[in-house]
């Protein structure tokens, strides 16, 4: 069951965008203070990804690239806010018409623009310290998704194809930031994973938007003139595919070919947020919502698990491979 508090009743069928303004508002901008809502850490768990290479490199328990890839996570987590900051500032007065985006902490008045341009300086600067002293590789990746981020701002995102093209590539940088940092070197079907994963959210992304309010999703952005229901359906459906069996090559070639046996949870858990995103459209909209959702956090919590376990446990493996 979708546990989601105080408004349930919401999941259980699509529900138009204004009615739900205050429940999002509730849960993502208002129980936080302004200067942290402004910042958005609810955002901060794309940037996980800087520990894939730390992880699938069986290098977890190393101190010293621990330490370097928490200095990394901290850096993309500062970049990622100081460019939340600037689009908020951008779009202010759009956000000021809008009926969930009204109460953000520049849009409502809560937070001055001159606070919010200072809170944005320093954490760039604080992202681009950080990783000077992590590496310059990953200060070039740091600073190409802060530009990046900008462009697709002012251009890209109005884009078709190219909107979520451009995500999926932000999130592929994520994932290489954690060899630039620890000068290692990762599977390349981790990184085509990672793309299509990120092509898959920002797709049903797209669908929960035009599900909720077509009329309203086309006001805001052009781009939601060209995708319809039928379009993106049917891209998700490639994307999730195509995930799916590059996932299932990267543990069959992988030295721990004992990850195959991941693999019937991982495609439990994309297919239940598939079968999520489709019958709840905010759940979409807000891929943090999963982590609301008791099965799919199990089956995250048991997919981890085993990961660790076959990669880190090589005694136990062995034990069981051969009685």
């Amino acid at each position: 069951m979708l546990i989601l508090k105080e408004k349930k009743h919401l999941l259980s069928k699509p529900t138009p965008l204004n009615n739900l303004n205050s429940f999002i508002l509730h849960q993502c901008t208002m129980k936080l203070p302004p200067a942290l809502a402004l910042i958005r850490p609810f955002q901060w768990y794309k940037n996980l990804l800087v520990f894939l290479a730390l992880v699938f490199v069986g290098d977890l328990f190393n101190p010293a690239h621990f330490i370097r890839t928490i200095l990394g996570f901290i850096s993309l987590c500062a970049v990622s806010s100081s460019y939340y900051i600037i689009n908020d500032l951008v779009d202010i007065e759009a956000d000021r018409a809008h009926p969930e985006k009204r109460s953000r902490p520049l849009a409502s008045g809560r937070i001055s623009k001159g606070l919010a341009c200072i809170m944005s300086a320093s954490l760039l600067l604080l992202s681009l310290a950080l990783a000077y002293t992590l590496s310059l590789p990953f200060l070039a990746i740091v600073a190409v998704l802060f530009l990046g981020a900008l462009l697709y701002s002012f251009a890209l995102k109005q884009e078709p194809l190219i909107d979520v093209l451009t995500i999926g590539t932000f999130f592929v940088l994520r994932a290489i930031s954690g060899p630039l940092i620890l000068h290692i070197s990762i599977s390349p079907w981790l990184i085509i994973c990672t793309f299509f994963m990120a092509l898959f959210v920002a797709l049903t992304k797209r669908r929960g938007d035009l599900v909720l309010g077509k009329k309203s999703a086309q006001s805001q952005r052009k781009v939601y003139s060209f995708y319809t229901l039928d379009i993106l359906d049917h891209l998700i459906l490639v994307f999730v595919a195509v995930l799916i069996l590059s996932y299932a090559f990267y543990c069959f070639l992988t030295e721990h070919a004992a990850l195959l046996i991941t693999l019937p949870i991982a495609v439990y858990g994309l297919l239940r947020y598939y079968i999520l995103a489709r019958g709840h459209p905010e759940f979409a909209r807000h891929p943090h919502f999963m982590f609301k959702d008791t099965k799919t956090v199990a089956a995250l919590i048991l997919w981890a698990l085993l990961v660790l376990f076959i990669i880190y446990d090589a005694r136990a493996l062995h034990v069981l491979r051969w009685g």
